[in-house]
């Protein structure tokens, strides 16, 4: 069920498309991958007791963060190699944007987007979105 930014839920003429879901998903491999490094380098800086209780929910929150960028990754990794499986991985994982990838590809920047809106309807197939 999507909401909006104060948690009401959204009417079905409101809900983003399912292309728009699927970005979203993966998007949350970079937010997620930089939660990680924040938290390792706090991590470094700082050595609470195991009986702190701030503690274990810091490394729930890890494993689920983890468990996300894993998630991502592995729904990238199942399509079949592709441009559009390589466009989601410069795109996402690399977190390069979409007209340098088109560069590094040798293709044009329409083209990248075409591919990237393709690789976009896949992944929410694979989702099921």
């Amino acid at each position: 069920m999507d909401r909006d930014h104060e948690g009401r839920t959204l009417p079905d003429c409101q809900r983003p498309g399912r292309e728009e879901r699927a970005k979203r998903f993966l998007e949350e491999y970079r937010l997620c991958a930089s939660l990680i490094r924040a938290a390792r380098a706090a991590e470094e800086g700082d050595d609470p007791g195991e009986d702190d209780p701030g503690t274990w929910n810091e490394r729930a929150e890890l494993s689920l963060w983890r468990a996300k960028c894993r998630a991502v990754s592995a729904l990238i990794a199942s399509i079949e190699p592709s441009r559009e499986k390589l466009v989601l991985t410069l795109r996402y994982l690399k977190g390069i944007p979409l007209e340098r990838a088109a560069g590094l590809m040798d293709l044009s920047r329409r083209t990248a987007y075409r591919i990237h809106c393709n690789a976009l309807r896949i992944v929410a197939r694979k989702l099921s979105l």
